[in-house]
């Protein structure tokens, strides 16, 4: 699951933190329904924007995981990606895995990060929530489609959005990506 909108779209938001958009607390009850009853164990990035939901959905008991966070952006960190220089994005966007925006994070460090996540996660083979940013659940899809961050950052994952992965055996399917309420 993806946190909830930022009230600054535009922004280059990685692992600094935004003001929640208010229509968050209307949103989320609609996604309720669409989440497992009962809930599984709730695993989240430790962004307050992704803590916030867990707490919502009414769990004391969260795991909060340094690996769930989104990609370091660097220096770009907060700034309006209209104002980054228009070749340094370009760049980036050519070879998101082995290039780090000004002192960030490669989008290869990002994969290893959900990796690592993913396999504890199998090797546990219990039911989870996890919540976590877009960059994340991107990088953890282009690992269950067997393509690079690049082609996966052309995904669309929306605020509140659900993506489900089904882990059976040595079968893992995705039942489907991007699920919204509204």
């Amino acid at each position: 699951m993806r946190h909830p909108a930022l009230t600054e779209p535009g922004k280059c938001i990685g692992q600094t933190e935004g003001i929640l958009h208010p229509d968050w607390l209307t949103r989320l009850p609609a996604t309720k329904p669409l989440l497992p009853d009962p809930l599984p164990a709730i695993y989240s990035s430790p962004a307050p924007r992704c803590l916030v939901v867990a707490g919502f959905l009414g769990r004391s008991q969260v795991n909060a995981d340094d690996r769930l966070h989104e990609l370091d952006y660097g220096a770009w960190e907060g700034k309006a990606w209209h104002d980054l220089p228009p070749d340094e994005i370009e760049d980036w966007m050519v070879d998101m895995e082995d290039t780090a925006p000004h002192g960030g994070e490669t989008g290869s460090s990002l994969l290893d990060r959900a990796v690592s996540f993913f396999e504890d996660l199998l090797e546990k083979n219990e039911n989870a929530l996890v919540i976590a940013d877009a960059g994340w659940i991107r990088a953890l899809l282009a690992l269950l489609l067997g393509t690079n961050l690049d082609h996966a950052f052309r995904l669309d994952i929306d605020f509140l959005s659900l993506t489900h992965i089904v882990c059976k055996e040595d079968m893992i399917t995705l039942s489907y990506i991007n699920r919204t309420a509204l």
